[in-house]
C-alpha cells in the first residue's frame, strides 16, 4: 500500500467521533484550507500531526474519501478545546479530516502507527476512505499499521504484556509456595523427630505399679509429653505436660522442659518444688509461651501428692480428682503451687490425660467434652485415645494410666 517514492500523497486521515454534546456553533470558524501535513521523519521515531483539522458536525461515510472537498468545513486546532474555538454544547456526531503526506526517503517497508488521545464515548478512524478501526472510551486509542492481512493495536500489546506479567506473578508465587512447602515439610519432620524423644517408647517396669500409655500425634506437632521418673527413695514421679504453640518451636521447648525435669527428679524434689523451680527457670527465659504441667509423686505405701499448673486434673477410678491449680509455667517466677495429698487403695487406678482428649471435635463441631471423658476415664490408655480419635482428633492425644497394685494385694 505504501510506495518508496520521494513524497507520497496517501491520505485524507478522517475521524468520525461521537460527541457528548453538539449544537451548531455560534460562529463556525471557516478558515483557509488546512495545508497538508508532511511526515518527514519516517524511520526516526514519531511526530505530532500539527496544524488545523477540517471539522464538520454530522455523519456521512462519504466524508472519509480522499477526494472529498472539505474546503467549506470549519477549522479546529488540536491544541485547544472546542469551547475555546467557538464550539459549545456539542452533541451527536462530527468528523475531523486532515491530509498527510509521507516522505519516503528512508526506504524499506514502512510500519506506521497512529496515536489518538483518549476519545470520549466513541470514534472511528478512516485512512484513504477505508475504515480501519473503531474505538470506544474503554479502548486503547492507538492503531498499529499491519501488512494489510493482520492488524495489531496497542491494546493487543498491552493485553500480551498483562498476560506475561500475570504469568510471571503466578510462577513466582508457585516457586515461593513450593519453597515454603518444602521448608514446612522439613520443619515438620524435624519437629516429629524431636517429639519422638519427648514420649518414651517404653515405660519403666516398677514394683507395685501397672503402667500403660498411648500417644496419638495430630497432623501438626504439639509439645505434649509424659514421663515417669523412678526416684532413689522408692517413690515415682509422674509428669504430663503440654507446651503452648505448635511445630518445631513447641517441640524444642518441650525438650528443654523435659531436660530440666530429669535434673529436678534426680534431686528428690516434691511435686510442688519441681513446678516452682521449673516455673522460675521458664519465666526467666520465656519468649511469650507457657507450659501446662501436672506433677504427681507416688510413694510405695500409696501416698499420692499432686501439684498442678493449669493441666487437666487426673481421674481416680474414673472420677475427676478435685485439685487446685496455679498459673501455667513461665508466666510469673514467684508463683506458688499447692500440694494436696491423698492415699491410694490397692487396686486403685489413676488416669492422666492431655487436652487433646477433651477437645476432640466431631464433624458437626461438637466437642468430646468432660462428660464423655469421664465416661471413658476408667478404661485402658489405648481405649481412651482411640475413643477421642474416632470422635474427631484435633490435637495430640496423650493418655497415661497407673494402677496401684502393691505386692500385699496378691498374697494369700
Amino acid at each position: 500500500m505504501f510506495s518508496r517514492s520521494r513524497r507520497v500523497d496517501l491520505l485524507v486521515a478522517a475521524l468520525f467521533v461521537s460527541l457528548p454534546g453538539y449544537a451548531q456553533p455560534a460562529a463556525p470558524p471557516i478558515g483557509p484550507l488546512a495545508p497538508s501535513f508532511t511526515a518527514d521523519n519516517i524511520g526516526k521515531g514519531y511526530g505530532a500531526i500539527t496544524g488545523p483539522w477540517a471539522f464538520h458536525p454530522g455523519d456521512n461515510p462519504a466524508w472519509g474519501s480522499p477526494g472529498f472537498d472539505d474546503s467549506g468545513w470549519s477549522r479546529i486546532e488540536t491544541g485547544k478545546t472546542s469551547e475555546q474555538q467557538g464550539f459549545r454544547d456539542l452533541t451527536g456526531f462530527a468528523w475531523y479530516r486532515r491530509r498527510v503526506e509521507l516522505d519516503g526517503k528512508a526506504g524499506g517497508d514502512w510500519k506506521l502507527a497512529l496515536y489518538l488521545p483518549v476519545v470520549q464515548n466513541a470514534a472511528e478512524v478512516y485512512w484513504n476512505g477505508r475504515l480501519y478501526a473503531g474505538l470506544s472510551h474503554t479502548s486503547t486509542p492507538l492503531i498499529l499499521w499491519s501488512n494489510g492481512v493482520v492488524e495489531v493495536d496497542w491494546s493487543n500489546l498491552f493485553d500480551l504484556l498483562n498476560l506475561i506479567a500475570i504469568a510471571a506473578v503466578l510462577i513466582l508465587r508457585f516457586t515461593r509456595s513450593a519453597q515454603e512447602e518444602k521448608r514446612l515439610a522439613t520443619e515438620l519432620a524435624s519437629a516429629r523427630a524431636v517429639q519422638d524423644r519427648l514420649v518414651p517408647v517404653q515405660l519403666p517396669v516398677l514394683p507395685g505399679l501397672h503402667l500403660d500409655a498411648a500417644y496419638l500425634p495430630a497432623a501438626e506437632v504439639d509439645g505434649d509429653f509424659y514421663q515417669v521418673f523412678p526416684q532413689s527413695d522408692g517413690c515415682v514421679l509422674v509428669i504430663i505436660s503440654d507446651v503452648s504453640g505448635k511445630g518445631l518451636k513447641a517441640a524444642m521447648t518441650g525438650t528443654l522442659v523435659l531436660g530440666a525435669l530429669r535434673s529436678l527428679a534426680q534431686e528428690g524434689q516434691s511435686p510442688a518444688q519441681v513446678l516452682s523451680r521449673l516455673n522460675a527457670q521458664l519465666a526467666e527465659s520465656s519468649d511469650g509461651g507457657f507450659v501446662t504441667c501436672l506433677c504427681a509423686g507416688l510413694a510405695a505405701d500409696g501416698k499420692l501428692t499432686l501439684a498442678n499448673a493449669v493441666h487437666l486434673p487426673p481421674y481416680r477410678n474414673g472420677e475427676e480428682v478435685s485439685l487446685d491449680s496455679g498459673l501455667p509455667l513461665g508466666i510469673r517466677p514467684d508463683t506458688i503451687y499447692a500440694e494436696p495429698a491423698l492415699t491410694l487403695n490397692p487396686g486403685d487406678s489413676l488416669t492422666f490425660l492431655s487436652d487433646g482428649v477433651v477437645e476432640a471435635q466431631s464433624a458437626s463441631g461438637e466437642l468430646f467434652g468432660f462428660d464423655r471423658t469421664r465416661g471413658v476415664a476408667a478404661r485402658s490408655a489405648e481405649e481412651i485415645a482411640k475413643a477421642a480419635q474416632t470422635f474427631g482428633q484435633q490435637d495430640d492425644i496423650s493418655a497415661l494410666t497407673l494402677q496401684f497394685a502393691p505386692a500385699e494385694v496378691f498374697r494369700v
